[in-house]
C-alpha cells in the first residue's frame, strides 16, 4: 500500500526522524520507526503493528530500535551498490555506443545512433540531434529517434529554442 510522503504516523516518525511508539496498558500496540542511514539520510520507516500477545513494551521497543538502525545500515549499503552497478553498466553502454558509432561513416546514421543510444542511456523521451550545414550555414534536423515523439508543437518549440542556445553557446543545455 501507498501512503502520501508525511501521511498517519509513519510520515510524523519520517518528518521528525524520531520512533514513535503506542501503548496498550504496558503492551506494545503500533511502533513507527525512521530508518536513517550513517550519513542522516531518510530511508524510509519501519512499522510495526504488534499482535495482542506481545512482549512488554520495553523490550520489544529496544529490539525494535536495534533492528531499524541494523536495517538503514544495510538498506544504505544496498542501494548505494545499486547506483554503482547502474553507473558501470552505463559507462560500460557508452563504451559500447562509442565504438559502434566510431564505425559509422554517414553522420544521419552517426545521429540516427546517438540519438538510440542517448534515448536507451538517459531514458529521454524524445531525442535531438541537429546537424551543421557548412554550405548553408543551418543546422537541420537529422535524427529524431521516434518520429512519433516530434508532433508535439510545444514540445519541438522548446527544444528547438534549448537546441539552439546550446549551439550558440556551445554547450548542453539543460530545460
Amino acid at each position: 500500500t501507498e501512503l502520501a510522503a508525511g501521511q498517519g504516523l509513519d510520515g510524523r516518525a519520517a518528518r521528525t526522524r524520531e520512533p514513535i511508539f503506542l501503548r496498550d496498558a504496558d503492551r506494545l500496540a503500533y511502533a513507527a520507526l525512521p530508518l536513517v542511514d550513517p550519513d542522516a539520510t531518510l530511508i524510509g520507516v519501519l512499522s510495526v503493528q504488534c499482535g495482542e500477545n506481545a512482549q512488554p513494551a520495553a523490550a520489544i521497543e529496544h529490539a525494535l530500535r536495534a533492528i531499524a538502525s541494523e536495517a538503514a545500515v544495510l538498506l544504505a549499503r544496498n542501494d548505494a551498490s545499486a547506483r554503482a552497478r547502474e553507473r558501470t553498466v552505463r559507462a560500460e553502454a557508452l563504451v559500447e555506443a562509442a565504438a559502434e558509432i566510431v564505425a559509422l561513416r554517414d553522420p544521419d546514421r552517426i545521429a540516427q545512433a546517438l540519438a538510440a543510444r542517448a534515448t536507451l542511456l538517459c531514458g529521454a523521451s524524445a531525442v535531438f540531434v541537429r546537424l551543421l550545414d557548412p554550405v548553408r550555414g543551418r543546422h537541420r534536423l537529422a535524427a529524431p529517434r521516434d518520429g512519433a515523439q516530434w508532433h508535439d508543437a510545444a514540445r519541438v518549440a522548446l527544444d528547438r529554442r534549448a537546441a539552439g542556445e546550446a549551439l550558440r553557446r556551445r554547450t548542453p543545455i539543460e530545460v
